[in-house]
């Protein structure tokens, strides 16, 4: 969860622990930054998952059981993700701040407008909900193949 402090303290020690990314003396700040975890999930997600077979990681995602949203802009973002993942998927491959990133936020829009509460409005702006998409479709990629590789191992029989 990017809006905590261990999130915070474990990105500056991943920062501290390259040497490249601060200079002798300076300090590193994260004020639960959607844009910097989210880039981070979108970057995990095609590392962790981009050689997938597309069709079949949207049947996980969406047969997996459900997870715990943390509020309600990941509640709206993890049912987008789940209703249509290839969407989102979809939305990761374009450039962000492109032409192509507006083209396919919009089919998106009408799948989020079924994730939102009947007495309640959001607005969110493409440089919220694109980040706030990758979040929540890599956690729900991640829940659904951990869950897919749990195995059950025998146990020997005691003498």
């Amino acid at each position: 969860d990017y809006r905590t402090a261990e999130y915070g303290t474990a990105l500056q020690a991943l920062a501290a622990k390259t040497g490249r990314c601060l200079f002798p003396g300076e300090t590193l700040r994260f004020g639960g930054s959607v844009l910097f975890a989210g880039g981070l999930a979108e970057s995990l997600f095609e590392q962790e998952f981009g050689r997938q077979d597309g069709a079949a990681l949207a049947a996980s995602i969406q047969g997996s059981a459900a997870i715990a949203a943390r509020d309600e802009l990941e509640m709206i973002a993890l049912c987008v993700a789940r209703r249509d993942t290839r969407g989102v998927g979809a939305l990761m491959k374009t450039r962000p701040g492109s032409e192509a990133e507006l083209v396919s936020i919009q089919p998106l829009k009408t799948v989020m407008a079924g994730c939102v509460r009947i007495d309640s409005q959001t607005r969110l702006s493409r440089w919220t909900l694109r980040p706030l998409l990758a979040l929540a479709v890599y956690r729900l990629a991640r829940h659904a193949t951990q869950a897919a590789q749990t195995t059950f191992i025998r146990a020997p029989y005691n003498a």
